[in-house]
């Protein structure tokens, strides 16, 4: 993601920097950042850093604007974080947003909760095996012919092989998901 990032972002990025896998405390980084001075902090981690990460910002009194993956918007580090996610986008998935579909309605009804982001995906993942169990033939050719209407929208796969869904923009605020558009 760092190398895309920088490959791909037009602003100009001051500072870089890491962190390891247990990593937990982002008070140091957090506090070298002058937040009249950039526009935003591109942050990528696991759960446990989503979490940490919104509640030492809080705890530091900082407004700083996070951009970053889907992970953030998962339920757990949703559910764990509270209103504390907080000034901050993120590209999920189109069916992160829509939670009035059939799809989370059977999802509730059947596991008693709400499906976290990644429950979509079982599904359409489902949809690809069902369709390349009755294709004959080459199946990586088959790969390039699928095209199928999922809870993420319409998937496919392209010339890389690597597979394409409707993604959309969002922002939290105070724990709230705002949608902001859809990227196809």
């Amino acid at each position: 993601m760092e190398e895309h990032f920088e490959k791909n972002f037009k602003g100009k990025i001051t500072k870089k920097e890491a962190f390891s896998v247990s990593e937990l405390d982002f008070k140091t980084i957090l506090m070298k950042i002058d937040e009249k001075s950039v526009d935003g902090v591109f942050f990528v981690g696991y759960n446990p850093h989503y979490i940490q990460l919104f509640k030492q910002i809080k705890e530091l009194n900082k407004n700083i604007t996070i951009i970053t993956n889907n992970n953030a918007g998962g339920n757990f580090v949703r559910n764990m974080t509270g209103n504390l996610l907080n000034n901050a986008y993120a590209v999920l998935p189109v069916s992160t947003i829509d939670k009035n579909n059939t799809f989370a309605e059977e999802y509730r009804k059947k596991y008693n909760k709400e499906p976290d982001w990644t429950a979509p995906f079982g599904y359409d993942i489902m949809l690809f095996l069902d369709y390349l169990q009755r294709e004959k033939g080459n199946l990586t050719n088959s790969l390039y012919k699928i095209e199928i209407d999922g809870w993420n929208g319409k998937i496919h796969f392209d010339k890389n092989r690597e597979i394409s869904i409707n993604m959309t923009t969002i922002y939290f605020d105070y724990g709230k998901i705002i949608p902001i558009g859809e990227i196809k």
